[in-house]
C-alpha cells in the first residue's frame, strides 16, 4: 500500500500535493509529446492543459502548475480569443485570492511565488505597468516580490536567491525605458544587484551577463 511506502502520506493535504506533483509532470510529458509516435498532438496539448488545471485544484501551492496552465492559455492557438481570455481571468482571480490568503498567513515563500507567476502572466501580456499602483501589472508584483523576499530574508526564513527577481525586474525597467528614458537607471540598478546576487550564488557567468546588462 502507498502509505505504507510513503508515511508522509497519512496526510491527506501531503497525498492531494503529491498527486498534483504527479499531475503536473504528466502534463509536461504530454506537452512533449513522449506519449506520442511523432510530434506532440492536439490530444497532448489539451491533455497537458487538463493535468495542469488538475494539479493546481489540488495543491493552490503548485505554482509551477499555475504557471503551465497560464503559459498554455497565452499560447493556444485554436481557442477563440474570448474563451481563452475568460479562463486566464479566471485563473489570475485565483492567483490573487490565493495571495491574499498566502499574506494572511504569513507564508512569505508562497507568497514570493505567487508575486512571480503574476508578474511572469503579466509579462506575456505586455502589462509592464509604471503607471501607479496597478496591481495587475508585472512592475508591482516583481517590486513586491522583492518587499516579500526582504521581509522573510529579515525574520530568518529559509528564502530563494534574489538574482532572478532583481533580474526580471531589470528586465521589465528596461522595456519600460523604451518609452520612458527614466527606467533605464532603474533597470541598470537591479541588474547590478542581481549581479552582486549571482556573485554570492558563485554564478559568475550569469553575474557577468547581469554586468554587461548594466553596461559597466
Amino acid at each position: 500500500e502507498l502509505r505504507a511506502i510513503v508515511p508522509a502520506w497519512h496526510d491527506p493535504y501531503d497525498l492531494r500535493a503529491a498527486m498534483s506533483e504527479y499531475l503536473t509532470g504528466l502534463g509536461d510529458a504530454r506537452r512533449q509529446g513522449e506519449f506520442s509516435t511523432a510530434a506532440p498532438t492536439r490530444s497532448d496539448t489539451l491533455g497537458a492543459f487538463a493535468c495542469y488545471v488538475a494539479a493546481f485544484q489540488l495543491d493552490r501551492s503548485n505554482s509551477r502548475a499555475a504557471l503551465r496552465e497560464a503559459t498554455m492559455l497565452l499560447d493556444f492557438p485554436e481557442t477563440p480569443d474570448a474563451a481563452t481570455q475568460g479562463l486566464l481571468d479566471n485563473l489570475i482571480e485565483v492567483l490573487f485570492i490565493e495571495k491574499q490568503s498566502a499574506y494572511q498567513k504569513a507564508d512569505y515563500s508562497h507568497i514570493l511565488r505567487l508575486h512571480v507567476v503574476l508578474a511572469q502572466i503579466f509579462m506575456r501580456q505586455g502589462a509592464l505597468g509604471g503607471n501607479g499602483f496597478d496591481t495587475h501589472t508585472a512592475v508591482f508584483q516583481l517590486e513586491h516580490a522583492l518587499e516579500v523576499w526582504a521581509r522573510g530574508t529579515k525574520l530568518k526564513l529559509d528564502m530563494p536567491p534574489a538574482s532572478g527577481l532583481h533580474a526580471r525586474l531589470g528586465e521589465v525597467y528596461e522595456r519600460l525605458a523604451a518609452d520612458r528614458p527614466g527606467y533605464q537607471s532603474r533597470a541598470s540598478h537591479e541588474y547590478l544587484l542581481s549581479a552582486l546576487e549571482f556573485t554570492n550564488e558563485v554564478e559568475r557567468g550569469q553575474a557577468e551577463k547581469m554586468l554587461n546588462r548594466a553596461g559597466t
